[in-house]
């Protein structure tokens, strides 16, 4: 694993802010026992030395270390989490962050080139979306650098964060984790139902000034590890 992506996923996860957001952020139970207490516990001599950015490589060895003595599961519950539900940058979770955008432009642009069949169903998932992400943003807009805990202050200073930056990431995540759960609860559709989505959202993503090289097949979620 990138010792960058986990030092950042570490980091994230020792944040009280997010609390509110575990379920939606997927966040196990048994991470949710670990990220405030064992967690803090090998983050906080780094943070105190203010080598975080410079020693990132040993705490993630530390993190590991502590973790799998405890529990092999727990460290198990973190990689994958990390792997597949952590946004770091990058191509991180690129087939949702692209049928997100093709979603929230396309559905009232379906027409015959979606099978009527699956129409209703995309349209119900992209309510659902929008629903999910009206309902994090109301919960995001309390959040502010004054209310913030000690330890979320010290934290996000050490990393050179803005608090907009964590707003986004956090709704990103959510945003990205219920399009994967309302794509799974609209299941079974055809594999050519599939294809003809596919036709359907290249054409909007292109709309949109996405390269069609760029856009997954439906579904392409699944090739990794989410929960």
């Amino acid at each position: 694993m990138n010792e960058q992506k986990l030092i950042n996923a570490l980091s994230f996860l020792s944040l009280d802010v997010i609390t509110p957001f575990s379920k939606e952020l997927q966040i196990t139970p048994l991470i949710c026992d670990w990220r405030t207490t064992g967690l803090r516990n090998v983050l906080t001599p780094y943070l105190e030395a203010k080598t975080l950015h410079s020693e990132f490589q040993e705490c993630c060895g530390l993190a590991s270390y502590s973790l799998r003595q405890n529990s092999d599961k727990k460290w198990s519950e973190l990689s994958r989490w990390t792997l597949g539900v952590y946004l770091n940058g990058g191509d991180d979770r690129k087939p949702e962050r692209g049928w997100s955008l093709i979603l929230a432009k396309g559905c009232s642009l379906m027409q015959e080139q979606v099978p009527s069949a699956s129409q209703p169903k995309l349209k119900y998932m992209q309510q659902k979306i929008a629903e999910e992400n009206s309902r994090i943003a109301s919960l995001l807009s309390e959040v502010r650098l004054e209310h913030l805990s000690e330890w979320d202050a010290m934290m996000i200073s050490q990393l050179s964060i803005e608090v907009e930056f964590l707003k986004d990431k956090i709704s990103l995540i959510c945003t990205y984790n219920k399009l994967v759960r309302e794509w799974n609860s609209i299941q079974p559709i055809g594999f050519q139902a599939l294809k003809e989505i596919f036709t359907w959202g290249k054409g909007i993503g292109e709309q949109t000034g996405m390269r069609s090289v760029d856009i997954s097949f439906p579904g392409a979620w699944d090739y990794s590890v989410f929960p």
